[in-house]
């Protein structure tokens, strides 16, 4: 059985990968970008220490700016990978889809150890790895927080199920270190034991003092074993004693006492203690690292959440305010039932507020709170019946003489009727191995107990704890509905949709009746297996690029700003033109986006409207001064030729960001030109550090270097060892066949032309202008030897120009 186990936790690891699989040729979107290679923390910018007191991007975790997520160990993971494994985007993804295939088989094992059937536990593990909303954590860098740390808590919350308490609470703080939301699922947990030891409490007071016991004949002890008294009527009746049974009319009146439970019942106060001691343990020391947790970012409050995030917090009247998150929490629900329009991005203008009485998305939210709150009614009514209707029937089984003898052939103790009906009844819909209890009249757990009699109202008090950190109820959060958010809480109802999709267990249906039903389950379960498959395939070819993601979210809601402004700016580099229609019709929703204007002074510049790509530049360094911004309109100044400026605007950039590499490569070239020749190799070096991917333009600029200062050998010695490890050869070509020119070696400078044109072909006049290049100074020299006057040209100016 534990290889069949260790199978099937394979196969659904398989599953949940191969649905990643296809985010490993994605690359960065605008989050993972900031978060990860622009995280001096994570490329190792830092010291190790650091990462303990900064937040999730990178920023001192007590500055005033710093939005306070604290995740040490993502962060830790991150910088393991980028400096042990690889430093390409293919590798951070598949730590996403290792979490995401760790955590489906997890989900399995957690049902398994609550005692859901293998048939529920496997499907509701197999919605969980197919459930097209996970396609947001799955498919982006970030989302591996969400993975990993859903990983962590619900091993936890399984070892806290296996009675290995040091474990579990270990498990779920290291997943509230990858992801915040992981410590409300120790939480959803506590609520689960809680639940089941008050309704043990109240089911064994319940025995105690107002169920009707009965009381033993003479011949009985206090555990319910017949001694071998009996009276004179017995003796007279053999033929029946013979066969085990006494006439009813000879049976010893029975008496209603009012007995306690014996101290070796199945159900007892003292065998609650431990569990009340673990409740106790596991709310102090999750109170304890919530108090840790606000001691380390300061003690400070949230900062603050910007309109085009959450537009909902300045909603003035409290009453919308709160029925707006109302509905905001119902079209999560509505996500985990129907992920049919999913969205990488819901933000401003997404969702308009609720301002009256008679908004039908009001009424409909009040509906779905409703049903989820008769849900939690009747399993909690559900569950104090059965609680009560299991001790009692152990309570009788001790203090009541059945009418059938107490001893089997053996003398081993046997269950009267009503004792055997009961813990049958509490074996339906869950795992086979559970129906020994009523043999062996085990102890079942509290959080156990729950999840037995009443798994719906579990289902939808779980969820509703894991899904509080994202509610805003709590706290503001910096959005108003994320998928992503939804990976934890929607675990408990994968597994409760699973128990559902399982069938009716063969204690509440036989014959055709089962059959039938079972028939009909499977086949449902095999539709919406393949429904979310399907929808998750389509989902991920939305995440080609962060044009295609944004591209998406625009069209699931056209007046979504963010995603308008998110689009235009993946289209920048891709098609200026298309990227200006798209941040024109952002700023036409919101205005004040200084990240708008910054990139549509970028089209511009790219465009080569170097006017109106300077006034959008202004335009958003007016409203934020932010180093990327400050960095291209350093570059557009140094292009027309005004380098001091350029130099400045460069420092304030590194100012603010030290560690970006681009900003130190165009440092450099700006430097160069302006003769600090040294400090423009250093900053060259400073970016390699940062950032090696960026050698190609820091190669160029420092063969630019060396030929300046007349090294010309190690300008060509950088520029053939970057043409072994970049593929941009004419860019390399061109180069050397410069450098060529100033030593006047001009039949390499015709070979390197000829590369040029090889590698170039989309632009023949590439190589053209380094041929016109060539003959001018081979006439120059020509004229110099016969003793004219000639102007050589300055191929190392031109270099220069072709770098930039």
């Amino acid at each position: 059985r534990n290889a069949s186990f260790a199978a099937v936790l394979g196969i659904v690891a398989l599953v949940a990968s191969a649905v990643g699989f296809r985010s490993l040729s994605c690359g960065a979107v605008y989050d993972d970008v900031h978060a990860v290679f622009n995280n001096a923390d994570v490329i190792g910018a830092r010291p190790l220490s650091r990462v303990f007191w900064s937040d999730f991007w990178g920023t001192p975790i007590r500055a005033e700016h710093s939005n306070k997520s604290y995740r040490p160990v993502t962060i830790l993971l991150y910088r393991f990978v980028y400096k042990y494994i690889s430093r390409s985007e293919a590798a951070f993804h598949a730590l996403a889809v290792f979490g995401h295939a760790v955590s489906s088989a997890s989900v399995l094992d957690c049902a398994s150890a609550f005692g859901l059937s293998p048939a529920a536990a496997t499907l509701g593990a197999l919605l969980f790895a197919l459930h097209p909303v996970h396609t947001d954590a799955v498919f982006s860098i970030v989302g591996a927080a969400e993975t990993l740390g859903a990983c962590f808590a619900i091993a936890g919350v399984t070892q806290l199920r296996r009675r290995r308490p040091l474990a579990g609470l270990l498990l779920v703080l290291v997943g509230a270190l990858t992801k915040e939301t992981a410590l409300f699922a120790g939480a959803a947990y506590a609520a689960l034991l809680g639940t089941g030891i008050v309704s043990y409490i109240l089911a064994l007071f319940a025995a105690r003092y107002t169920a009707k016991g009965v009381a033993p004949p003479s011949g009985v002890s206090g555990h319910g074993n017949v001694q071998s008294v009996p009276t004179v009527e017995q003796q007279a009746d053999a033929p029946h004693a013979a066969r085990g049974t006494v006439p009813a009319a000879d049976r010893v009146q029975q008496q209603p006492v009012d007995a306690p439970l014996s101290s070796h019942s199945p159900f007892s106060l003292a065998q609650l203690f431990p569990y009340v001691v673990e409740l106790a343990v596991l709310v102090t020391i999750m109170g304890l690292f919530t108090v840790f947790r606000k001691w380390i970012a300061g003690n400070a409050v949230a900062p603050d959440v910007q309109l085009l995030e959450n537009a909902f917090k300045y909603i003035e009247n409290s009453v919308h305010r709160r029925a707006s998150y109302a509905v905001l929490a119902a079209y999560n629900v509505f996500l985990l039932f129907f992920p049919m329009q999913l969205s990488v991005d819901y933000s401003y203008t997404c969702f308009d507020p609720v301002t009256t009485g008679d908004d039908w998305r009001a009424w409909a939210s009040a509906a779905v709170f409703i049903a989820l709150a008769a849900v939690l009614v009747h399993g909690g009514a559900r569950l104090l019946a059965q609680t009560r209707s299991l001790v009692e029937s152990w309570y009788n089984h001790e203090h009541v003489q059945p009418d059938v003898p107490s001893q089997n052939p053996k003398g081993d103790r046997v269950m009267d009727a009503r004792a055997q009906s009961a813990v049958e009844k509490r074996c339906e819909g869950v795992d086979h191995r559970c129906k020994n209890h009523r043999n062996s009249g085990a102890f079942v757990d509290p959080a156990s107990l729950v999840v037995q009699h009443a798994a719906l109202a579990a289902a939808v008090g779980v969820a509703t704890v894991c899904f509080l950190p994202a509610s805003n109820i709590l706290f503001y959060t910096g959005f108003v509905v994320a998928e992503r958010v939804l990976y934890l809480p929607s675990v408990p109802w994968c597994l409760a949709f699973g128990l559902l999709l399982a069938g009716p267990s063969r204690a509440t249906c036989h014959g055709r009746r089962a059959t039938r039903w079972r028939g009909v389950a499977c086949w449902a379960a095999i539709a919406i297996l393949c429904l979310f498959a399907c929808r998750s395939i389509s989902r991920t070819r939305a995440w080609d690029s962060e044009a295609s993601i944004f591209g998406a979210a625009a069209q699931v809601c056209p007046r979504n700003s963010k995603a308008l402004l998110n689009h235009g700016s993946a289209l920048t580099l891709v098609s200026p033109r298309d990227a200006l229609v798209a941040l024109d019709l952002s700023l036409g929703i919101y205005a004040d986006q200084p990240i708008a204007w910054k990139n549509i002074g970028a089209a511009f510049h790219l465009l080569g409207d170097w006017a109106h790509a300077a006034a959008a530049y202004e335009r958003s360094l007016a409203m934020f001064r932010a180093h990327d911004t400050l960095g291209n309109y350093a570059l557009l100044l140094a292009q027309q030729g005004n380098y001091a400026k350029a130099v400045e605007m460069l420092r304030e950039s590194l100012d603010l960001v030290p560690h970006a590499a681009g900003a130190l490569i165009n440092y450099g070239f700006a430097l160069a030109r302006i003769g600090e020749l040294e400090k423009a190799r250093n900053s060259i070096d400073k970016s390699l550090h940062f950032e090696p991917k960026r050698a190609l333009p820091a190669a160029l600029c420092r063969s630019w270097i060396y030929a300046k200062l007349g090294n010309f050998s190690s300008a060509e010695r950088v520029l053939h060892e970057a043409w072994h490890e970049h593929k941009s050869k004419a860019d390399l070509a061109q180069n050397l066949a410069l450098i060529y020119i100033a030593v006047r070696r001009y039949e390499d400078a015709r070979i390197m032309a000829n590369l040029v044109m090889k590698h170039d072909t989309a632009r023949p006049g590439r190589a053209q202008a380094v041929w016109n290049v060539v003959e001018a100074a081979e006439r120059a020299d020509a004229a110099a030897a016969a003793g004219g006057d000639a102007t050589r040209p300055d191929a190392l100016e031109y270099l220069l120009g072709c770098s930039l």
